[in-house]
């Protein structure tokens, strides 16, 4: 049994939570897998109707996402409540990528002195 203050991450079209392993299976997509990408950054653009979203593998485009405003909004705090309940969950903060950038700044300048 669950904890009952613990809610999986739902949507009304979803079937079941986000959470989990890796290996979680998804229900086929006429009758195909599910396409699995992979990405390790993305661009945001805006348009007068709608928001996209262009995953980056390596800095190279790998797909666009396509999305209305509200749903785009609600994706934001839905992986933001995500993101926090591991947080809480490990005591750690991951890290954004700003973060890791000025990171590695520091170690390249203290090699750059030796």
């Amino acid at each position: 049994m669950t904890d009952p203050e613990s809610k999986p991450f739902l949507t009304a079209a979803s079937a079941g939570p986000f959470y989990g392993s890796s290996g979680t299976n998804y229900p086929l997509v006429f009758g195909a897998p599910l396409p699995n990408v992979y990405f390790n950054g993305f661009n945001l653009n805006l348009t007068n109707a709608d928001s996209n979203l262009v995953l980056l593998l390596d800095g190279q485009p790998q797909i666009k996402l396509s999305m209305s405003f509200t749903t785009a909004k609600t994706l934001t705090a839905f992986m933001t409540e995500m993101i926090q309940k591991l947080e809480a969950a490990t005591g750690r903060n991951i890290m954004k990528v700003d973060e890791v950038d000025a990171g590695l700044k520091k170690l390249q300048e203290a090699d750059q002195k030796k």
